[in-house]
């Protein structure tokens, strides 16, 4: 045998254990478990990683969805105190309606009172006018009787009209 054949025989009985055990222990169970541990520890780590930030951001978007709802029950609450003031102003409202219709309705039911007698003055063919300007003068009279020094009772007498009504008029007028 030539001696390149012997160097080639020795070399590859040498490589050939070198060889088998580099590439046994490359493409050993143990191996491949370590790169499949390798690999699922990475993928672990990515999906923590993806989950913290998802997390973060639904606590971040509850955290806002709270501050809204916080502030729509202010507003709720800000609405109703207004509606409460609102229905005790319409209810203050009302009662100031009914007393002053209850004022009209006896202001006109005076007025037409007023009317007919006026009505039935004029039936009877004595103006009201005539009638306005006789109490005037009579109410002049007791006033002027009484700076005078009359006593009440004599007024009534000479005026024609009762003690009460005199006393009355001095009352007002003094």
């Amino acid at each position: 045998m030539s001696t390149v054949a012997i160097v080639l025989l020795i070399f590859n009985l040498l490589s050939f254990p070198v060889f088998y055990f580099v590439l046994r222990k490359k493409f050993s169970r143990n191996n491949y478990v370590n790169n499949m541990k390798k690999e699922v520890d990475k993928l672990i780590r990515d999906i923590e990683f993806h989950s913290e930030r998802c997390v973060t951001l639904i606590d971040d978007r509850i955290a806002t969805t709270q501050n809204l709802l916080k502030e729509v029950d202010n507003h709720i609450n800000i609405a109703g105190k207004e509606l409460k003031s609102q229905k005790k102003e319409v209810v203050m409202l009302e009662k100031l309606m009914d007393k002053n219709t209850e004022k009209i309705r006896k202001k006109n039911k005076e007025k037409n009172e007023i009317q007919d007698y006026s009505e039935t003055l004029r039936s009877k063919g004595i103006n009201p006018d005539n009638v306005k300007l006789a109490l005037k003068s009579k109410k002049e009279r007791v006033i002027e009787m009484h700076k005078d020094g009359i006593s009440k009772d004599a007024i009534a007498k000479k005026i024609g009209i009762p003690f009460g009504e005199v006393e009355l008029i001095i009352t007002l007028n003094s």
